[in-house]
């Protein structure tokens, strides 16, 4: 009966196991297949959500991600179990895990190695999946081309940067018919964060609209940072052509929870204020909510076909079921009229393939074509109106031209890229966007004939990618779409136009067409120093120079500045020479700033062959990445580059600017006042206040204004409707467009102005009807057109700042000094430093920022009073002063009653001085090694030491170096590099390395350590120096008056010729004296004063020693070979080296005595060159009274001889 019970128990149980069974193995389809070769930054993780099963039923619940190293299983990058749906089933970045093991604290992959990617499924039950596995490898790292600059181009074409400082540029657009004033609009640049910049024909930026998402994109890269405001297309106004419409595709919330990851894809129109440079308006045109997308995989080109019709490129979301569904919009290259609607039927253009009112109007209707995966890039081609598309596949990319309703077989799997494509890269490349350079735009952008019609597509390759990549990173040229070969493919392929060559991150994106040439962005800033999301890409252009212009201009002396770092003011030199075949005369330099900087430039002159030499005005402190492009006639190019440092900008300290605004248009009625930071508005149909309403309201705007520039300013007032400006003159406006009018129109007007002075200014405005806004701007030669910023707007006019006070000068080098001090006022622009050598006579060394306490004056000389002082200033004025003098910075150091510690240590060109401590921690003096002076150390009473550290170089100055040591017992230390060193020392002096170091009869000690394996050259001509180890020398020379004390150490002799034996063993019987050790040449302290006295300094040949033990053997841990001689401290007897005197050591001695050998090994213990029994009687007393062996047996043999 309980047999039975217990097997219905089981039974049971094993029913339940079987309602929980774990989820079938993911089907992972990126990376496509086993074998892949992949980027090291961003690989496509992803798993097949339509093949998620589960025996039981089971819903998914988390999705594990591992990466691991082929070759030892060792797990590098994991996610552990990620359960945010939707798309942490199926997709997954680097950011979404943390790499470990061998890559922690690592952002990338290894280049050249081989991977496994291994996933595994849970579901709500907590069953988890059995691991699948995907194979692939990582590409190799490649090298630029030394000395080809930044960008390879095909031979007749530049490539020069026109725009930099932008955060990752997405798309250019080219306004098709610019107007011809140089501050119409010429082109625009989408950023991916929500951004459109404006650039005019005179080549100056501003910001077109900002703040365009809804939602903050700002994530990761790779990852959910890869999404945001993509496609841009631009048209004039065909009714109002001051009027600009940009159409523009982007991700938004739409009021769906903050913080979600995915987000639904639209399109908007946006309209210009009058002008085209900023945003007047905007509406969304298509909505496809409740379709979410999330990064990269998301809603990207927008192009204004040749049928007047906006075409959308849709990416499939990461979700390949979508792109054949006709109801759904993701997966598709959608087709729509202007105004947001589908092509209907009876349009002229003809109807959209699939479009049909009887339903209703939903995403059928807007498909133009379909089964696309993430389709970026497209163009239309001028020639036949036909829309082209580039697209990213998994392991191979495609290039096609589209065909009304046809579908182009997304479904997951790359083999429908191959057949659905007149071109394909394999591998993929990363194509984003393409253009055609066509004489029926902008004449062909000078490009030459045979360019014409001509398609380019940018390939960006792996993402954030450092260096150049072997088949992307480029722009590629297709120079015939027509012609198929058997396979219906293109049969003329691509041919690179443009490669990166650098070693960053910089890639090609975004690709347009100009009136004078192809414009590129890179996307990412180059040195990576902001992160792949970080602010600082460029903008360039390819433009066509020909062949014929001879060679291209060299850099004859490159770029550099004048002060750099920048101390004082705002500004430096800077200049640059080139050299062309055709004249230097003939050349142009154009000054530009790269990265991302932290304030803008101005150049007194530039673009002329007068910029050779330029001064450079800086508006905020920082690091400046500063190039210059050497131009030759012919317009071929050569780039130089300095960076400048900057500290010296004082801080602007405005607040604003005092604004009154009255209800009605002639300053009556409702009045409100505030402090404004700008004059920056676009109120739009609203105004600036609830209390004032929307229309016929006027308003006042006063205070000062302080320029950074002594220079002609031109001031521009935006405005709907009209406005005045004074600056200074409050009697007479400098412009006066008191009229109603459009903020399209911009009004001007000029006034020479002196930087750092205080201008009273006021603006007068009213807005009648309709739309309302008011700008103020101003722009120099220095000063490119901004928006007149607050810090340099003050609502009362500034007063003079306090002065600074308590000024402390401290950490006094030999060249250096501290200053700090106590900052008492609350309104300062920054501080003047000034620097005498009198007292009276003061020269400005230095300005720094506001609200900064403290600098550090370099430069100095030694031995030189200084007196320092130090002012605030504004605008207002300055402070007084606040003074302080320093005394004679040091070159003689005393110590003290007590032992003093003195060390000398080189730093690269720096020697540094520690006073008290043996170099630990900061020194505590720095002089430059090239200019430092005669540097003496004083140790008056005590046991002092002065320690000459050479390991990093020479520390004796050119000029010197002397030691007194004063009563007490002294020492002087010398110690040596790893590389070989030549030190003489004579009875007073010390000489290595061409500088010598003297010392008085006060130092009792000298020492000498070498540093290291390779021989050192001593050379003793006077006086004892001691060693503190073992020395390995290539050459020793002792004087007859001289010593070396080896004390209890020993000594190697790499003679390379012949044997130095007998020289070495004559130098130690003379010191030796007979067992007193009272002469000169090699003596040993420890020797002496043994008791009894059983040990001496013994020498062999080194093969003598390597016939005892095997030939690798060391001696006192120091490799040797068979042409040195060995110098052992040890017991008289020891004839084997090994420590101790054995029965061994008797059986070498018996052996020589009884044969007539001689030397140590054969038991001739002192040296005189026969073994007799002067030598047993050493040995005996040895072998009797030894304690513990000075070097441990190397030969196992170790018994004593028992007598």
């Amino acid at each position: 009966l309980h047999a039975r019970r217990r097997a219905i128990v089981f039974s049971e149980l094993l029913e339940t196991r079987q309602l929980f069974t774990a989820p079938a193995n993911p089907v992972i389809i990126e990376p496509f297949a086993d074998g892949q070769v992949t980027g090291t930054f961003d690989i496509n993780l992803q798993t097949d959500p339509n093949q998620y099963s589960d025996p039981d039923g089971d819903s998914w619940q988390a999705t594990e991600w591992r990466i691991r190293q082929t070759s030892n299983g060792q797990v590098v990058w994991q996610t552990g179990f990620l359960s945010a749906p939707p798309l942490t089933l199926y997709r997954t970045d680097f950011s979404d895990g943390a790499f470990v093991g061998a890559l922690a604290g690592k952002t990338e992959l290894a280049f050249s190695t081989n991977y496994q990617l291994v996933v595994r499924y849970r579901d709500d039950n907590s069953e988890i999946s059995a691991e699948s596995v995907r194979n692939f490898s990582t590409t190799t790292a490649t090298t630029p081309v030394p000395g080809a600059g930044l960008w390879l181009t095909r031979p007749g074409y530049v490539v020069e940067p026109v725009q930099s400082g932008l955060r990752l540029p997405v798309n250019i657009a080219f306004v098709p018919n610019p107007g011809p004033n140089p501050n119409d609009p010429l082109y625009y640049v989408a950023e991916l964060y929500g951004s459109i910049q404006v650039v005019r024909n005179n080549g100056t930026r501003s910001t077109f609209a900002t703040g365009l998402l809804d939602y903050n994109p700002q994530g990761p890269i790779s990852g959910v940072g890869e999404q945001g405001l993509t496609g841009l297309a631009v048209e004039r106004d065909s009714v109002n052509p001051n009027l600009y419409n940009l159409y523009v595709a982007m991700l938004w919330d739409n009021g769906s929870p903050a913080g979600a990851p995915n987000h639904y894809p639209k399109v908007e129109r946006l309209t210009s204020a009058a002008g085209g440079l900023t945003l007047g308006s905007r509406s969304v045109l298509l909505n496809m909510q409740p379709e979410i997308q999330g990064q990269s995989h998301q809603i990207s080109n927008v192009t204004i076909g040749s049928d007047n019709k906006l075409y959308v490129h849709m990416g499939d979301g990461f979700n390949a079921a979508t792109a054949l569904n006709l109801d759904l919009y993701r997966g598709k290259i959608l087709r729509m009229n202007k105004n947001g609607t589908p092509v209907a039927t009876g349009d002229p253009a003809g109807a959209n393939p699939f479009y049909s009112a009887a339903n209703g109007i939903n995403a059928r209707d807007y498909v133009y074509t379909y089964g696309h995966r993430n389709p970026f890039g497209g163009a239309t081609r001028p020639s036949d109106g036909k829309h082209w598309m580039v697209e990213n596949g998994n392991s191979l990319d495609r290039m096609s031209d589209l065909v009304s309703g046809q579908s182009y077989g997304w479904a997951g799997n790359d083999s429908t890229h191959v057949q659905f494509s007149k071109y394909i890269w394999d591998p993929a490349t990363a194509p984003v966007n393409m253009d055609f350079v066509d004489s029926s735009k902008f004449g062909g952008s000078m490009f030459p004939a045979e360019a014409q019609g001509h398609a380019y597509v940018s390939l960006s390759g792996s993402t954030y990618a450092a260096g150049p990549l072997a088949n992307s990173k480029a722009i590629v040229e297709f120079s015939d779409l027509d012609t198929l070969n058997g396979s219906g493919k293109l049969a003329v392929a691509p041919s690179f136009l443009v490669r990166y060559n650098g070693t960053g991150r910089a890639t090609v994106a975004g690709l347009a067409a100009g009136p004078d040439g192809l414009y590129f962005s890179d996307l990412y800033e180059d040195t990576g120093s902001g992160g792949a999301t970080g602010p600082g890409s460029t903008i360039y252009r390819v433009r066509y120079v020909g062949n014929s212009a001879g060679l291209v201009p060299t850099v004859a002396t490159p770029a550099s500045a004048n002060q750099n770092p920048v101390i004082v003011n705002d500004s430096t030199s800077v200049s640059v020479l080139g050299a062309d075949d055709g004249g230097e005369a003939a050349l142009t330099y154009t000054w530009l700033v790269t990265g991302n900087p932290p304030g803008t430039v101005g150049f007194s002159t530039n673009g002329t062959n007068a910029a050779k030499n330029t001064v450079a005005t800086f508006s905020a402190n920082g690091t400046y990445n500063l190039f210059v492009l050497i131009r030759d006639i012919g317009g071929q190019l050569g780039i130089s580059n300095v960076v400048v440092n900057v500290s010296s900008v004082l801080t602007p300290t405005g607040n604003g600017t005092t604004g009154q605004y009255w209800s009605n248009i002639n300053f009556t009625g409702t009045t409100i006042t505030r402090t404004d930071p700008a004059i920056d508005f676009t109120w739009g149909s609203g105004g600036p206040d609830p209390a004032i309403g929307s229309d016929t309201f006027s308003a006042r705007w006063t205070g000062f204004l302080v320029p950074q520039f002594t220079q002609t300013y031109t001031f521009h007032l935006t405005t709907d409707d009209g406005s005045r400006l004074w600056v200074n003159n409050l009697t007479t406006p400098i412009i006066d467009a008191y009229f109603d009018h459009g903020s399209t129109e911009t009004y001007s007007g000029t006034i020479n102005l002196t930087a750092g002075t205080v201008y009273p200014f006021k603006v007068d405005y009213y807005e009648n009807a309709g739309g309302a806004s008011a700008k103020l701007l101003w722009s120099s030669a220095s000063q490119p057109m901004q928006i007149v910023p607050q810090g340099r707007l003050y609502t009362v006019a500034p007063t003079s700042p306090s002065a600074p006070t308590n000024l402390q000068l401290s950490g006094a080098t030999h060249n250096q000094i501290n200053l700090n001090w106590t900052d008492t006022a609350n309104n300062e622009s920054g501080f003047r430093i000034e620097r005498g050598t009198d007292g009276t006579n003061f020269t400005l060394v230095a300005t720094v920022a506001a609200n900064v306490n403290s600098f550090v004056n370099t430069g100095l000389n030694p031995g030189t009073t200084y007196f320092y002082r130090v002012r605030s200033t504004n605008p207002a004025g300055t402070s007084n002063f606040a003074g302080a003098n320093i005394p004679t910075i040091p070159t003689a150091f005393n110590g003290t009653a007590a032992p003093d510690i003195f060390f000398v240590r080189r730093n690269g060109t720096n020697i540094n001085v520690w006073i008290g401590s043996n170099g630990a921690g900061s020194p505590t003096y720095v002089f430059d090694a090239a200019t430092a002076p005669l540097l003496t150390f004083n140790g008056n009473d005590g046991a002092d030491t002065l320690t000459l550290d050479h390991t990093l170089g020479s520390v004796i100055p050119t000029a010197g170096l002397h030691f007194n040591g004063g009563n007490g017992a002294d020492t002087l230390a010398f110690v040596g590099s790893s590389a070989a060193d030549s030190v003489t020392f004579t009875a007073t002096s010390l000489t290595t390395a061409g500088a010598t170091a003297t010392h008085t009869a006060d130092v009792e000690s000298r020492t000498f350590d070498g540093g290291g394996s390779v021989g050192d050259a001593l050379t003793i001509n006077g006086g004892v120096v001691s060693t503190v180890s073992t020395q390995v020398l290539t050459s020793l020379s002792i004087a007859p008056n001289a010593t070396l004390d080896l004390n209890n150490n020993n000594l190697i002799i790499d003679y390379q010729k012949s044997s130095q034996l007998g020289a070495i063993q004559n130098l130690i019987n003379t010191a030796r004296a007979g067992g007193a050790w009272t002469g000169t040449g090699i003596t040993s302290t420890a020797a002496k004063n043994a008791t009894p006295k059983n040990t001496t300094l013994a020498a062999m040949e080194a093969s003598d020693f390597q016939s005892l033990y095997p030939p690798d053997t060391p001696f006192s841990g120091q490799p040797i070979d068979a042409t040195m001689v060995l110098v052992k401290y040890t017991y008289y007897g020891d004839t084997d080296f090994n420590g101790g005197v054995d029965f061994d050591d008797y059986s070498r001695v018996d052996l020589g005595f009884n044969n007539n050998r001689t030397g140590w090994m054969n038991g001739d213990a002192d040296g005189n060159g026969v073994v007799d029994f002067d030598d047993y009687s050493l040995i005996d007393q040895a072998f009797n009274t030894q304690g513990a062996t000075l070097r441990p047996s190397q030969n196992g043999r170790g018994a004593l001889r028992v007598r």
